[in-house]
């Protein structure tokens, strides 16, 4: 039967696990622990576990910025469980940096015995963002989807009082403003893109 080990050492692992990485590298394994600290990969194994200890997982965050964070997120909580009369509230996301690639030259069709073929190199046309609405009130929410470097100007379509643009054929004709809910994208930020559309009732 194997002994324990000592306390001080399973101390001295840990500790040694929650210091800095050995060497160049990003976090320590459990064959880097096992030789620096003299003891099997297996123990190294149960003393991470015991203690709960995943060196190789990281989790990211980000705080916001916002100085009044809580506030708005008190307002967007408050338009999603009771939408104003006669508005349109859409939740809007991205999927920004999309690329437009092209190989460099036409790739050959598949063929009996012989698979299809493309350039290993492509060439770039630039990128775009692809924007998603929902129409969170209705049941079930409505997608609506739209791509273009300026958020701004296509959200002022569905934002301005619909006597004075066509109106998009999901929105009744009741609808006078519209509440956008926007993610933390850069555009979102900058100065062109701060102030709402005529029209916009609100800007969230």
């Amino acid at each position: 039967m194997v002994p324990p080990l000592a306390p001080e050492l399973v101390a001295r692992v840990v500790e040694m696990t929650l210091g800095a990485a050995p060497g160049e590298a990003t976090h320590w394994t459990g064959r880097a622990m096992a030789e620096a600290a003299g003891i099997s990969l297996r123990s190294v194994q149960r003393i991470w576990a015991a203690h709960g200890l995943k060196p190789h997982r990281l989790e990211t965050f980000k705080l916001s910025r916002d100085p009044d964070f809580v506030a708005t997120m008190h307002d967007i909580i408050g338009l999603y469980l009771d939408p104003p009369e006669h508005a349109l509230v859409l939740a809007v996301d991205e999927k920004s940096q999309i690329q437009a690639l092209d190989r460099t030259q036409p790739g050959l069709p598949m063929k009996k015995v012989r698979s299809g073929t493309m350039t290993h190199d492509y060439k770039r046309h630039g990128t775009t963002t692809l924007f998603a609405a929902l129409d969170v009130p209705t049941d079930p929410p409505e997608p609506w989807f739209f791509a273009g470097l300026k958020i701004m100007p296509q959200l002022g379509e569905l934002a301005t009082p619909m006597g004075h643009v066509s109106p998009h054929p999901t929105i009744p004709p009741s609808v006078s403003t519209a509440t956008i809910v926007l993610s933390t994208i850069s555009g979102v930020f900058a100065p062109d893109t701060l102030a709402p559309p005529p029209g916009m009732g609100r800007l969230t």
